[in-house]
């Protein structure tokens, strides 16, 4: 299907590895101009000349870290003057922290996931809104996560921010949606993905399989038990991978979601035992 987005310009925070790279990729897939932004530059550049060479499509890698306000106007000002406008901006860019309880916590720890991932999407979209309205058209996508909706013992920074996030996009979608611009948010359930941790440089993966070791130590079973029934809880029967979620996404930047904003969209293979009206 051709989703019409031909020639548009995307920008994609985090988008050098994990969910933000088949982001990227995706979107260059149909014909989308993309720049990404990162903070390792040897992946980033590794990550722009793989997806060129697979879609012929250029794409733009910027070294900056999304947490740094004069980060994220370099970004801007470099997609704009390599690509001419800003069509789609994609908030993604996310850490994997360890997970420690309440009282473990220092006040860095919860200003760090405050930053990342509720004032890094107020500073973009404070950015591009302006250059989406002057074009009648845009589309904005925050990733979030589905430590939104659920309470766990640890996870504290995430769950307080998350919820925020949600309220962000459906108040931006209200004051934007009159000027053509869209804002949703995706949020991932546990997805396996090559993302790495700011600290140590543990994957996804790995740092899951400790999540689920843990897990299984509390609840007095084995490990391969434990993975199981973790599975077990996906409706669709197997693991949520970097592609699932990028797909959704692809679709909420194209034209044909025009007639969706404002909207939390839970990527997490049926997971979630809610119902929402």
């Amino acid at each position: 299907m051709d989703l019409g987005m031909k020639d548009k310009v995307a920008m994609v925070t985090g988008g050098s590895q994990g969910i933000g790279r088949a982001i990227a990729l995706g979107l260059a897939r149909e014909g989308v101009r993309v720049a990404i932004c990162g903070r390792t530059p040897d992946i980033l550049e590794a990550t722009a000349e793989s997806i060129e060479s697979e879609t012929g499509v250029r794409v733009l890698p910027v070294i900056a870290d999304v947490m740094v306000a004069a980060d994220l106007e370099r970004f801007v000002q470099a997609t704009v003057e390599e690509f001419g406008t800003v069509d789609i901006a994609i908030n993604n860019a996310d850490l994997i922290t360890h997970d420690v309880g309440f009282f473990d916590l220092r006040d860095e720890d919860w200003q760090e996931k405050m930053d990342l991932k509720l004032f890094a999407p107020i500073r973009l979209t404070r950015l591009v809104a302006p250059i989406m309205q002057a074009n009648g058209w845009g589309r904005i996508i925050n990733i979030g996560g589905s430590s939104a909706r659920k309470v766990h013992e640890v996870g504290w920074a995430k769950g307080a921010t998350q919820p925020g996030l949600i309220n962000l996009t459906k108040r931006l979608a209200w004051l934007l949606g009159r000027d053509g611009i869209t804002v949703n948010l995706v949020e991932p359930g546990i997805v396996w993905t090559e993302g790495h941790t700011r600290t140590g440089g543990k994957s996804r993966a790995e740092a899951r399989s400790e999540a689920l070791a843990q897990r299984a130590e509390r609840e007095g079973i084995s490990y391969e038990e434990m993975d199981r029934l973790a599975l077990a809880e996906l409706v669709i029967g197997r693991r949520i991978e970097s592609e699932d979620v990028a797909n959704i996404v692809v679709f909420m930047a194209s034209p044909l979601s025009g007639a969706v904003t404002g909207e939390t969209i839970l990527v997490d293979g049926g997971e979630m035992p809610t119902v929402r009206f």
